[in-house]
């Protein structure tokens, strides 16, 4: 337990003096800002009474947008049977003019605020014709002045409630009342108010709080209602109080440095690991893994500062998203979303090359290198120009395929792609659909076109008359003419 706040000096008055009489409530209140969260234990105010001893009670309010009380928190009563009352014994007599009553001079303060002996004077509710609620020991010395209501001759009293009480005794007096109360946190920032407030057990109490009417504390004032709390007046000055507490845990940091790194992509997440640092703070975590916007808890509470995961908590095919909540006695900070894409990447360096053209009608096996580390297998999709695709192979870890079990046609475009693929998706996402795209390749087959040997010179499709030589075309392929002739379900044709 520590002293949490504090404003314990400066006491030029006991307060105003408020009680419970025929339904008519007088409450002082005071508002304090934690510049530090932290769990009441205890509060003390410096309060004193005189009169029958009923019951107190301190009560806890957050304030409004005035900085008045609003909504209420806790209470904690105590007998004022336990608050010493003071010495002096009063006798008091009426005025009902504004004259001088033995040696002391009575000030008009019915029923606007004045000053008595540098003492700040309030009056009470007019309905009631109420005199003074302030009672002080400015002078604390036999002839000190006291303003009262005049409660022992009626209530409400006539309508010259001016009452005198004359000290012959020694000034009212003051200590610290400590009372415990637990169960309540205060919030660092957050402006509080305290009300102080009595109950009348078979008689009238007066019980009072020291005031110090030059204020000083810089987190909140002294206020009072004359109408049970229905509305609150802003005072000058503040009232004397400390309050003692147990310094909370700030809520956890966020964590850091999450591992994958965010929004890395290829990402080899084949010991589905993920891992993070603590931000500062937190005791234990919350996991949160899932595809974007729809993350479900998949570990609670735990100690560690890594998870490992398995295929069934990450989304298959996407981006995986993910969140740590940090955890500790003080509540839940939630993280940041993370991601990282551990689909492979794109094969890359195709053979034959994209818009390629005059590839040779026997080269028909394919190769291509990796994209990424994270890549398991690939399936190879081809076609012919005009013709849907099909799957030629799945599942190969080879770097290379045929595309085709025969020769390529001259001249004909064809198209294939490779689609590279992990536990986790694949590259491109599904297999290619007809349309040209980063992921797919197109070639052409070389045109027939024979290359003439020297001395050969063509004339309409014919070897010029006289020259020699052979005419030859790629893949010593032989052109010749051949006589062809077809009748009756035969065929005949010239030898070479």
């Amino acid at each position: 337990m520590a002293l949490q706040i504090s404003f314990d000096s400066g006491k030029d008055h006991v307060g105003r003096r408020f009680n419970v009489s025929t339904g008519h409530n007088i409450y002082p209140a005071q508002t304090f800002t934690p510049n530090s969260s932290f769990d009441i234990t205890s509060i003390s105010l410096l309060i004193g009474r005189r009169g029958t001893a009923g019951t107190c009670s301190i009560s806890f309010y957050t304030t409004d947008g005035n900085g008045h009380p609003d909504t209420f928190l806790a209470s904690v009563g105590f007998s004022a049977a336990q608050i010493t009352p003071g010495s002096a014994s009063m006798s008091s007599y009426e005025s009902a003019t504004t004259t001088s009553v033995t040696s002391n001079t009575l000030h008009e303060v019915y029923p606007d605020d004045d000053t008595f002996n540098g003492c700040t004077l309030l009056v009470a509710d007019t309905t009631y014709h109420y005199g003074m609620v302030l009672v002080t020991d400015y002078i604390g010395a036999t002839g000190t002045v006291h303003f009262t209501d005049g409660l022992d001759t009626g209530n409400p009293p006539d309508s010259n409630p001016n009452y005198l009480f004359i000290s012959s005794g020694g000034p009212l007096a003051t200590d610290w009342k400590n009372v415990p109360i637990t169960g309540l946190t205060f919030e660092a920032g957050i402006k509080y108010a305290i009300r102080f407030s009595t109950s009348v057990l078979g008689s009238v109490q007066f019980p009072y709080w020291a005031l110090n009417t030059s204020g000083g504390y810089s987190g909140g004032n002294a206020l009072r209602s004359i109408n049970s709390a229905a509305t609150w007046i802003d005072l000058t000055g503040d009232f004397l109080f400390k309050i003692y507490g147990d310094d909370v845990e700030p809520p956890p940091e966020k964590p850091t440095t999450p591992t994958p790194a965010n929004e890395a992509t290829e990402v080899d997440f084949s010991g589905f690991t993920l891992s993070w640092v603590n931000g500062g703070g937190a005791t234990s975590y919350d996991v949160y893994i899932g595809p974007s916007g729809s993350l479900v808890k998949v570990s609670s509470s735990q100690a560690g500062t890594s998870y490992v995961t398995n295929i069934d908590e990450v989304p298959y095919n996407q981006v995986i998203y993910w969140r740590i909540d940090a955890i500790n006695n003080n509540g839940t900070t939630t993280g940041d979303n993370w991601n990282f894409d551990a689909r492979p990447g794109a094969a890359i360096t195709p053979y034959p090359g994209n818009a390629t053209s005059g590839i040779t009608l026997d080269d028909t096996t394919a190769t291509w290198e990796s994209g990424s580390d994270n890549t398991i297998n690939y399936d190879i999709y081809f076609r012919p120009f005009g013709e849907f695709y099909e799957l030629v192979d799945s599942d190969i870890t080879d770097l290379s395929c045929i595309l085709y079990e025969t020769n390529y046609h001259y001249g004909w475009l064809y198209f294939w792609s490779v689609v590279a693929k992990n536990k986790f998706g694949t590259y491109p996402e599904s297999a290619p659909d007809g349309f040209l795209s980063d992921y797919e390749w197109y070639f052409n087959a070389m045109v027939f076109s024979p290359v003439l040997p020297t001395g050969v010179t063509m004339v309409d499709g014919k070897p010029a008359s006289g020259t020699t030589g052979t005419p030859t075309g790629e893949n010593n392929m032989m052109t010749t003419k051949r006589l062809v002739a077809a009748a009756q379900n035969k065929i005949w044709y010239e030898a070479i």
